[in-house]
């Protein structure tokens, strides 16, 4: 093109250049006005360009940092066309819009936080807007639970997450964001805090929210725990709702942790029956209980109300031959001594029998032995005779030597003599014989007439002859 081109020619060549609403071109500013800026867009001679302040950003500082010289890109809003003037109005906030949207959509995209600011109250909920665009954000997503006063948003800048976009009748697009997942997420990494803070046995505060199947649901700040119903109380028969409320706040000791999972316990903050019944009621102490199970090993025994201790069969009493079946029943009460306890495992050990004397400890003979004996009773079944102390039997065929009844040739309180068979004191066991001793002496005296007898019938030889030997 010819640098000496006139005007004429220039607006020619240009004529059939015309503007179009929308359409995107750049523009340089010549001048700043109070209210508009006037601009100059090349490829459209003959129009005169205007911008108003207000259509140069949102923000309305915005137009402060704008000077002559400085180019833009806008979009032509407006054209008038007369037969004196040609005009065109130009805006950049559709440019800012779309790049905000675009903005906005990426947000969206990227499942990013942005910061936004509430502008008013709309029918359940608010709008704010961000980068020029409007978002809403739901009431149900503004807070954790807790019921809002939305009017309390107005003029707030608050963190969002655009969780949806929605399309509009008019194909616009429409975003929805929410205050509520940023709350979450800074209550889930304080929760993980917390969590990494609480270890195997610290004691905490826990609150009853919930009894569910599996145990007590507790709050321990922002954690949870589940206290199981077993640990709720030392006694079987309490029941958790008895024990506890919705709603209270209970010290509770972390007795277990797995990653997020915490287990809680009541009871361990609690001392155990045992441990109280235990202060109270030392080794060697004599004691009462009840008997409340027969177990091969001996007697289960209620010693006070969740404590048992073993009664153990061979501390039940110093007689070996006693039957537990046959000497105790359910529900009896005994005197016991407390012989052991052992604290870890929380077991009482008991004895009867030490409480008791043992009329064997004194019995000191062995076999062979001849001793004295007193009648205590006459029966067919034997004498029972009292010997180093304690009463034994002596069966029938041990005491006769001829035929016919024992009450023929024994009473109560007579006193023999008695060899000792056997002897077991350990195992309460003594053998006596009055038979043996009496069939003895029956002997010597047979074999005293059998040599009287003998020495009358000799000769005057057989008598010499015994003096010469």
């Amino acid at each position: 093109m010819s640098e000496n081109i006139t005007m004429a020619e220039l607006l020619a060549a240009e004529e059939n250049h015309k503007p179009k609403r929308g359409e995107i071109v750049k523009a340089t500013v010549e001048l700043i006005r109070d209210n508009q800026v006037v601009l100059a867009v090349p490829g459209y001679a003959g129009y005169d360009a205007y911008m108003f302040n207000d259509q140069y950003s949102d923000n309305p500082d915005d137009i402060k940092e704008l000077k002559k010289g400085d180019v833009i890109d806008v979009s032509i809003s407006r054209i008038n066309e007369t037969e004196d003037s040609m005009s065109i109005f130009v805006s950049r906030l559709p440019l800012l819009r779309k790049k905000n949207q675009e903005l906005l959509l990426d947000a969206y995209n990227n499942k990013a936080t942005i910061n936004v600011n509430v502008t008013k109250v709309v029918n359940k909920g608010v709008v704010a807007e961000y980068a020029g665009c409007e978002i809403f954000i739901p009431e149900s997503l503004l807070s954790i639970g807790e019921k809002v006063n939305l009017n309390n948003f107005i003029g707030r800048s608050i963190d969002v997450k655009v969780v949806e976009k929605k399309t509009d009748p008019k194909g616009r697009e429409k975003y929805v964001a929410s205050h509520k997942a940023i709350l979450l997420g800074e209550m889930q990494e304080k929760r993980k805090e917390e969590i990494e803070g609480i270890n195997v046995g610290d004691t905490v505060k826990g609150t009853v929210l919930k009894f569910e199947p599996y145990g007590v649901l507790m709050q321990i700040g922002l954690a949870r725990g589940i206290m199981k119903y077993n640990q709720v109380s030392h006694f079987k028969e309490e029941r958790a709702e008895k024990v506890l409320a919705i709603g209270d706040e209970v010290a509770v000791k972390v007795i277990a942790k797995e990653g997020n999972k915490i287990d809680l316990s009541r009871k361990a903050l609690i001392p155990s029956p045992y441990k109280v019944y235990t202060a109270k009621n030392k080794v060697s102490d004599t004691v009462k209980g009840k008997v409340t199970q027969k177990i091969a090993a001996g007697l289960i025994m209620e010693l006070d109300k969740g404590v048992s201790g073993l009664l153990h069969k061979s501390e039940f009493s110093w007689n070996p031959n006693d039957n537990l079946d046959m000497c105790v029943k359910i529900g009896d009460e005994l005197e016991v001594k407390i012989i052991k306890t052992d604290d870890e495992k929380e077991r009482i050990s008991l004895s009867r029998k030490l409480l008791i004397d043992n009329p064997w400890k004194n019995v000191d003979c062995k076999k062979g032995d001849v001793i004295d004996v007193k009648v205590v009773e006459v029966s067919s079944k034997g004498l029972v005779v009292t010997a180093c102390g304690v009463d034994v039997t002596i069966a029938p065929n041990d005491c006769l030597i001829e035929k016919g009844k024992l009450e023929d040739f024994y009473a109560k309180d007579d006193t023999e003599k008695a060899k000792v068979i056997d002897v077991n004191k350990e195992k309460w066991i003594l053998k006596l014989s009055i038979k043996v001793l009496k069939l003895a002496e029956q002997q010597k005296e047979f074999e005293k007439y059998r040599n009287e007898n003998d020495e009358k019938d000799a000769t005057i030889g057989d008598i010499v002859g015994k003096i010469e030997e």
